[in-house]
């Protein structure tokens, strides 16, 4: 399964509110290429295994483009783990804000939260396997960044056991559990498996709604669990 990147990204100099050029523009899009094709490189080979010059010659360019672009392979590492947590935050953010009640916002950041693992496979891939090859300073940023995600759904898990939707618990621990047993699955998913990836993301749903204790129906329908379009 290939790893999508979004290559309309908008340049860094549009970004950051300034004006971009043409040249902006190509910068960008090489730079996605060059993190989708070591995305692909580091799920095949390993980070410690893989090469400035195995990007390059995957991509059918010389590394003096994957220099222009990053300083290093540690870059570009990095790239990709900030990515995949940006991504992260975003999905689980579109749950909570789109739900109404705590089993509404528990659903959906479940449900977007699957489909980003499943949907970019072969980066969160990377992004368990080769948290050994993180720089201190990217390893303390993670860290933070993968706390505030358990503690968004942790609030909501609070949230519900005072509604009473839920069951009165260790929210902090429920939390953990439900992102890492939807977070284990870049391990077995296959896109031509039995069940579909729209079909995966709803079962985790209601799995978290049940490891809970939720009963009945959350009240969702069919136009709040629409996955986000490809390549979002």
């Amino acid at each position: 399964m290939a790893t999508k990147l979004n290559p309309r990204r908008a340049p860094r100099a549009e970004r950051a509110g300034g004006p971009t050029t043409m040249r902006d523009d190509v910068r960008a899009f090489k730079r996605e290429l060059i993190l989708t094709t070591a995305i692909d490189i580091f799920f095949d080979k390993g980070y410690q295994n893989s090469t400035v010059d195995d990007i390059a010659a995957a991509m059918s360019v010389t590394k003096a483009v994957v220099y222009y672009n990053f300083n290093s392979k540690e870059e570009v590492l990095e790239n990709i783990i900030d990515r995949t947590a940006a991504l992260t935050h975003e999905c689980v953010d579109r749950g909570v804000n789109q739900g109404k009640t705590p089993a509404q916002k528990l659903a959906l950041a479940c449900y977007f939260y699957a489909d980003h693992i499943l949907r970019h496979q072969k980066m969160i891939a990377v992004y368990f396997r080769e948290e050994r090859n993180f720089s201190a300073a990217l390893r303390r940023r993670m860290t933070i960044l993968e706390k505030s995600v358990d503690e968004k759904i942790s609030s909501v898990l609070e949230a519900g056991a005072i509604s009473g939707e839920f069951l009165k618990g260790d929210t902090r621990l429920a939390a953990i559990t439900i992102m890492g047993m939807i977070s284990m699955a870049f391990h077995w998913y296959r896109e031509s498996g039995r069940v579909s990836r729209e079909g995966l993301c709803r079962h985790f749903a209601g799995q978290a709604l049940r490891l809970v204790g939720f009963k009945g129906d959350p009240g969702l329908d069919e136009a709040a669990y629409k996955l986000a379009a490809e390549g979002d």
